[in-house]
């Protein structure tokens, strides 16, 4: 059962990571249409802002906390072959979802100018960027009622291992924000409005994508109130830990926003940028194969196959540092590069470039932690284990203000950047020891010799490629933008063939890992 769970993960990890990939490039094209046309400063700063108070709220009530406690109670239902019984949950949290987030929405609209000077009290020192910020913020708050939809239907279709579907659906998100911003651009005053309607008609459209797929699969929306059914509240018993965990973190969010806030204009519009691409390759590759390895492993318990369970983490583990650690050397050694590629352009200048890469390079140094947190987090969740990752993501978070606190006075926003890669690698190192001791899952010998020698490659690799470059000798916040595009091209082809070149050993890492990911 193991080799067949192992075969499954990388197949569905590798369609999660083509379907990822793709809505990252297009969330891509998405920043660097807003970059075009915010730059940095007031306005760029004033809509980050404001749409980050949904997207904390989002974190909070669906994506992550939803998705940790709803597909492990409904897997166990479809493992036991109750799948009618797994489609009337699906119903109940769906109506219970809508009147909860209904009234948050409201709400949050009628408080936005409380919510704006109490996450970014800085901004008052600048004339009109709090009115813009709350206006924004009512603007963007019916997002939240849609995209909590939109992750109830995702994880009901990974429930059913139904992968494709809900990783392409950010696509159609992209798409509908880059459309209305184009679109309206000119038409509201102040122009940002468009961006912030935008983001609600991507919401929708992710949603409605989504929702043939899971009638396709023979679900048929049903009105059922959620009250006194006891899979409701196992999925919410399990959700609290889940929401307090995250919501510490988005405390963490709450305070780099306010410290940002009172540094120099263009802080917070930095520090989101770099942020972006940071999460490009944490998004393509540890959210998609940590997103395989949830329902697998809730399968893996409800069967107690342990062998089973830790060869998933196994493979779960290696497919995404095999993958990741490219793009963290390549983003910590080369982050103007890749910047003056995807940004610089229209608004955003040369000096734009210099800022937002430096905030990069150190949240790159987390890179790491971060994916660790990813696939190891669905195996505590698959044993309906929501405190303890709770518990360590708010120790991550206090060391996360501390170093806020102490780091932004000496660094400026580059601090802000270096303490969430520290918190992000601590509760990785946390989340693995209690692993070991609790379910005696782990990384085993095979797997840390890998990512050892993974790592180590990568090093030389990046090392060799570095000295290229400065032998190349050019500035790619100044250059023009033929020398770019071939500085990036030519970047990423010499340090993957560095990186790549054991794959002709048939015994190596590299070309173990390439087959799995590669099962057809």
């Amino acid at each position: 059962m193991s080799k067949q769970n192992g075969e499954s993960l990388g197949r569905s990890s590798g369609k999660i990571s083509a379907a990822t990939a793709t809505s990252r490039v297009t969330g891509l094209v998405r920043e660097t249409v807003f970059a075009y046309l915010l730059g940095s400063g007031t306005v760029a700063d004033a809509y980050f802002a404001a749409t980050r108070i949904p997207n904390m709220l989002r974190d909070l009530f669906a994506e992550g906390a939803l998705g940790a406690a709803f597909v492990p109670v409904v897997s166990e239902k479809l493992a036991g072959g109750d799948r009618q019984g797994a489609f009337a949950l699906v119903n109940r949290m769906a109506t219970g979802l809508s009147l909860v987030v209904g009234v948050i929405v409201l709400l949050g609209i009628a408080a936005a100018p409380w919510l704006v000077r109490g996450l970014a009290p800085g901004f008052d020192a600048v004339p009109g960027k709090t009115e813009l910020t709350v206006l924004l913020v009512r603007w963007t708050f019916p997002y939240l009622w849609l995209i909590s939809l939109a992750a109830l239907v995702a994880g009901t279709l990974n429930a059913l291992r139904r992968f494709g579907v809900p990783a392409s659906a950010p696509i159609f998100f992209n798409l509908g924000h880059i459309a209305t911003a184009l679109i309206f651009w000119r038409v509201f005053d102040p122009p940002v409005v468009a961006l912030a309607a935008g983001v609600v008609v991507g919401a929708a459209g992710q949603l409605l994508f989504q929702l043939p797929a899971l009638r396709a699969a023979g679900f048929r929306i049903r009105l059922a109130l959620p009250w006194g059914d006891p899979d409701v509240r196992r999925v919410v018993g399990l959700m609290v830990p889940v929401v307090l965990g995250l919501g510490a973190l988005q405390l963490n969010n709450l305070t780099t926003t306010i410290i940002a806030s009172f540094l120099p204009e263009g802080s917070l519009s930095y520090l989101n940028y770099a942020f972006r691409l940071m999460h490009f390759p944490l998004g393509v590759f540890a959210v998609a194969i940590g997103t395989a390895v949830l329902p697998r492993a809730s399968a893996a318990v409800a069967h107690n196959d342990r062998a089973g369970l830790q060869a998933i983490y196994d493979e779960g583990l290696a497919l995404a540092t095999f993958l990741v650690i490219p793009a963290a050397i390549f983003l910590i050694l080369f982050p103007d590069v890749i910047v003056a590629v995807i940004y610089q352009r229209g608004a955003f200048g040369a000096a734009d470039t210099v800022n937002v890469s430096a905030a990069l390079r150190f949240y790159a140094l987390g890179l790491l932690g971060y994916t660790g947190v990813r696939v190891s987090a669905p195996v505590f969740y698959a044993h309906k284990d929501t405190r303890t990752p709770m518990r360590y993501a708010l120790t991550s978070v206090v060391l996360n203000i501390g170093l806020n606190v102490a780091l932004a006075v000496p660094m400026g926003f580059v601090g802000l950047a270096l303490a969430n890669a520290l918190a992000g690698t601590t509760n990785f190192l946390l989340l693995h020891r209690r692993l070991r001791s609790r379910y005696d899952v782990g990384p085993g010998r095979a797997v840390r010799r890998d990512v050892s020698i993974l790592v180590l490659d990568g090093i030389v690799a990046g090392t060799l490629t570095w000295i290229a470059w400065s032998i190349w000798s050019i500035d790619p916040a100044t250059a023009g933008w033929v020398e770019r595009i071939t500085g990036l091209g030519g970047l990423g082809a010499v340090f993957l063939a560095l990186y790549l070149w054991r794959t002709v050993r048939a015994e190596s890492p590299q070309r173990r890992l390439l087959r799995k990911l590669l099962k057809r």
